[in-house]
């Protein structure tokens, strides 16, 4: 997790090794990188590397926090997504789902299921999680954050909304009976 996470740190210091012409030591600092990536668990999700990716990083996150993941995806190929759009959709969706059902009260399972699906052009992606049940006098808006320090969090959603407004596509969200569920369509094959 913390690997993914540093990830931009690590492709960084590869570009600067290989600027100042240390081919050798990038290649060695890759190798490193690989062999970590390599002694975890992968499951092909969608036939998409980069989403594969994330995919596995998050759920693997939400295990290691005791949340049941469920996951079904349609082939992925072909999505037109940019990689900077494949992360502040996928990993942002499922940070969000990661840290709602971490806050589950202890009489209920914590889980996350994730369904894409691609019908024609469009990509559906359908999230729901478990959460706390909702307390009168929450957040009227489920586009910002209900943490103290807004200044540093709340950009997540933001971002999801960016990717899903530049395609074209719509968000819809309900939230009862501490059940969150967030459905996106969006043009993107």
């Amino acid at each position: 997790m913390i690997l993914i996470h540093d990830m931009k740190n690590h492709m960084r210091s590869i570009g600067e090794m290989i600027k100042q012409g240390k081919t050798e030591n990038a290649e060695d600092y890759v190798s490193q990188i690989t062999r970590e990536l390599a002694g975890r668990k992968n499951h092909v999700w969608s036939n998409h590397n980069l989403m594969n990716v994330i995919l596995n990083a998050k759920f693997e996150e939400a295990e290691n926090a005791q949340i049941k993941v469920s996951c079904s995806c349609d082939d992925m190929s072909g999505l037109t997504l940019s990689s900077i759009e494949m992360c502040a959709l996928f990993a942002n969706l499922l940070d969000n789902a990661v840290e709602a059902a971490r806050k589950c009260p202890p009489d209920r399972e914590p889980r996350i299921n994730l369904q894409c699906a691609k019908r024609e052009r469009m990509l559906i992606l359908s999230l729901s999680n478990s959460m706390e049940t909702e307390k009168s006098g929450l957040r009227e808006t489920p586009f910002r954050t209900t943490k103290a320090d807004r200044e540093h969090h709340g950009f997540g959603m933001a971002s999801i909304r960016k990717v899903v407004d530049s395609h074209g596509g719509n968000i819809t969200i309900t939230k009862k009976n501490g059940e969150f569920h967030i459905e996106i369509i969006l043009a993107a094959f």
